[in-house]
């Protein structure tokens, strides 16, 4: 380690820099070498010095022999007594070196109010309500003349909230401190750009983005603002075609203005992040209060320029991954120092910044242990007995420098309000500072004012939700009743009003789709459309004829071709979408397509024992007007998915990749379809089917309802895939189930929609609410709901 170390010195000091431990120790090793004749003054004076470092001692033990140097130390306190340990160090220093001339004034403790506030962003509503008060009592005035008012930010995330809540009556305030880049909207956008491009793929010979990284990178105020409206169509398209790697050409296409953004930089990545802040800094710079953002981007290209000068010193070449990871901690350890007329108005800093400085009115944000003072860490290998010897800075030595802040920034003020945050959350334990608990207990005895502060957070009442059908709903829902209206109910309609009638108000009559969001794999939707596209393809040839055990035998070959051209059909079609249907797949689809090749081939050895069957029609949609008797007419539609006929029987077949039941428990009050948050309601609409084809069709022999469980396909190879009354099997669903009863229920359902004096109203069962878009909407989203 000592070659290293030593090597390094030598080629800082070459180079006519160096960092701070070595330059203090130069400092030392120049004076220790000088006589008094060799400095310019005849006398040094040594002002604001608290902790004194190795470094620093040998340079004051050095002007002490020599006779010209002055110590003065900020000691005079009534707080600074042999037990505080602020006060550990300096009564040493003060022997060591001893001051000229006493300057010494008396001091008296000052009046505390501690409030404690169960919020971090609320106690600077709080320090509003301190100036408040302390405007109308007089002690400030809101003018230039109250730099004798300071508030202290330990935490400086805080700065922000705390400017927005300054009260209007304060016309001068002064900023003296340094807000953490870490925070600031352009370090969000490196790390965004970072991730973007750590993600990036080549799909099909071409860069392409992950869609969540593209949805951070837009959703920027940055960016966002460029073309906000086109951004979100853009977004939009990509969730269309389903575009979980969104490919260049696409994003540069739909929106132009951002191809800054989205191109292949290759190997200049420093240009390119230049280009991107450059491009944001003159749109920014066109309004006049984008002043400080403009700041922040200048710094981050200084430290872009700062990084690309260090690389090409050294020629290093680096790639978009560790550029990214350099300069987003370049960046972490800079702070934005805030300057302003330190001469005038209301005074904000840091603690560090009240160092030297005297203040009558203190509010002190962040009093909580662990805040402040700091929780003690170390980013030193060398161990902490050995810095005890060496006389190096310590856990102690951090602790006494710390406490010596405190209790010096409060000796000289008449009032001092200290805030913290009572909340006990996470890591925080809402424990109040040990300053707080030493003013209580061993200075100011009992004299201190506690202020406790607790939100009353009543949760609203909640009343149900009624929509009444007036004038403008009635006639909107009365489209449903209009044959030339185009509207049609089904079996899904049905389902979503007896789950909640709310639901159904608002998809089926105001038209308020689901929104659909981009998941890392196929979700149920879209893999239940894959699957039923992969039998409408099979069957299709066979639609009006004879299916045959040796057609199905082509799809039941080992790596049958056939079947793996109509799984990819299928899955470009609905999963990629992309036109060109028979394009191999890649990535994730090919995971898919093994699985739907599993569970579609489990269906075909089904149906080869089936054979031979006649195939009458896919995806069959049919659409009439359906007298439910009382006057009551409804459009209604269908979409069957497979409609054969077995041994002389007609089926409608119902595909379900879900875990839908498919037996019924009771065929009298059909209360396992009609009710609870478990309801079947598969059978329910395959039921539905049967009538209304009927009803549509004037069909009056059997019809055989069919559920196709696909996720269970094993019930499937062993024929069990019939619908279950009690114990028996629905082989005609005129006989084997109490139909009127069943159409009973139908009908009331349906003239419920239909009453206008019964409203929409919320669901009471709150189960049916877990994944419903709207439950935030209804106050059905908290945990007591």
């Amino acid at each position: 380690m000592y070659p290293l170390y030593a090597n390094f010195r030598k080629a800082l000091s070459s180079e006519g820099i160096g960092y701070g431990g070595m330059i203090y120790r130069l400092a030392a090793e120049t004076v220790k070498e000088k006589s008094a004749t060799n400095f310019e003054f005849k006398r040094i004076v040594f002002v604001g010095f608290s902790t004194l470092s190795a470094t620093e001692r040998q340079i004051f033990d050095k002007f002490k022999t020599l006779k010209i140097g002055d110590f003065y130390w900020d000691f005079e306190s009534p707080f600074f007594d042999d037990w505080n340990k602020g006060s550990f160090f300096i009564r040493d220093y003060i022997k060591e070196y001893p001051s000229k001339y006493d300057l010494s004034q008396p001091a008296q403790l000052p009046n505390v109010e501690v409030h404690s506030i169960p919020s971090g962003s609320g106690q600077a509503q709080i320090v509003a309500k301190i100036v408040d008060n302390l405007i109308e009592s007089g002690k400030i005035t809101g003018t230039d003349s109250d730099i004798d008012t300071a508030i202290v930010l330990p935490e400086e995330k805080y700065l922000n909230a705390v400017l927005y809540s300054i009260p209007p009556k304060i016309k001068s305030l002064n900023i003296t401190m340094g807000y953490p880049f870490s925070q600031t909207p352009v370090q969000s956008l490196i790390s965004s750009l970072a991730i973007l491009n750590q993600r990036k793929r080549i799909v099909n010979g071409e860069t392409a983005y992950f869609y969540e990284d593209i949805e951070a990178i837009v959703s920027h105020p940055y960016i966002n603002s460029i073309c906000s409206s086109r951004i979100s169509q853009m977004l939009q398209n990509a969730k269309d075609k389903r575009y979980f790697f969104v490919p260049i050409s696409f994003l540069t296409e739909s929106v132009n203005e951002l191809s800054f953004i989205f191109n292949d930089f290759a190997n200049d990545v420093i240009a390119y992040c230049d280009n991107i802040l450059s491009q944001i800094y003159m749109r920014l710079s066109k309004q006049q209060e984008n002043k400080i953002e403009q700041y922040f981007i200048d710094k981050t290209r200084q430290s872009l320029k700062q990084l690309e000068t260090t690389l090409a010193n050294y020629e290093i070449e680096i790639g978009g991954q560790s550029f990214f990871f350099l300069l987003s901690r370049l960046l972490s350890g800079m702070a934005v120092a805030f300057e302003g007329e330190p001469l005038r108005g209301l005074q904000i800093m840091g603690v560090l910044e009240t160092r030297l400085l005297d203040f009558k009115n203190l509010i002190v944000l962040s009093m909580n242990e662990k805040v402040f003072p700091t929780k003690r860490y170390s980013r030193s290998f060398i161990p902490n007995n050995l810095r005890t010897g060496y006389r190096m800075a310590t856990f102690e030595y951090q602790d006494s420098m710390y406490t010596y802040y405190f209790y010096r920034m409060i000796s000289r003020s008449q009032n001092v309000y200290l805030l913290y945050d009572s909340r006990t959350q996470g890591t925080s334990s809402g424990e109040e500072s040990r300053y707080i608990y030493q003013l209580d207990k061993v200075y100011n005895r009992g004299k201190n004012k506690h202020i406790l502060y607790e939100y009353d957070v009543k949760t609203p009442e909640t009343f149900p939700i009624c929509v009444y059908k007036n004038d403008y709903i009635w006639n909107k829902l009365s489209e449903y009743l209009r044959p030339e209206s185009g509207k049609f109910l089904s079996a899904s309609s049905l389902n979503a009003y007896i789950d909640c009638p709310l639901k159904f108000y608002l998809t089926r009559v105001e038209g308020i789709n689901e929104e659909i969001e981009m998941t890392d794999f196929i979700d149920r939707a879209t893999f239940g459309q894959v699957v039923h596209g992969v039998f409408e393809r099979l069957y299709a040839p066979m639609c009006g004829h004879t299916v045959t055990a040796s057609y199905l035998d082509q799809y039941l070959a080992p790596h049958s071709p056939a079947l793996d051209t109509v799984v990819t059909e299928a899955l470009n079609t609905y999963y990629n979408h992309i036109d060109d249907v028979s394009r191999p797949l890649s990535g994730e689809a090919i995971l898919i397509g093994k699985i739907v090749v599993y569970y579609v081939r489990n269906v075909i050895l089904h149906d080869k024992r089936l054979t031979p069957f006649d195939y009458l029609a896919s995806e069959m949609k049919t659409a009439f007007n359906w007298d439910f008797d009382d006057g009551l007419t409804v459009n209604f539609k269908l979409i069957v998915d497979r409609l054969d006929r077995v041994s002389g029987n007609l089926r409608i077949v119902d595909y379900k990749t879900g875990s839908d039941e498919i037996k019924i428990s009771d065929d009298k009050t059909f209360s396992s379809l009609f009710e609870g948050n478990k309801r079947n309601k598969a059978i329910l609409q395959v039921l539905l089917y049967c009538n209304a084809y009927a009803q549509a069709t004037g069909y009056r022999e059997a019809i055989t309802p069919v559920i196709y469980k696909l996720r269970n396909s094993h019930t499937c190879r062993e024929g069990k895939y019939e619908i279950i009354n009690g114990k028996k099997a629905i082989s005609d669903y005129r006989v084997d189930i109490d139909n009127e009863n069943f159409m009973n229920r139908i009908k009331e359902t349906m003239h419920e929609i239909f009453n206008r004096d019964i409203p929409f109203t919320q669901t009471a069962d709150t189960h049916s609410c877990a994944y419903c878009q709207f439950k935030e909407m209804c106050g059905r989203d908290m945990p007591d709901k």
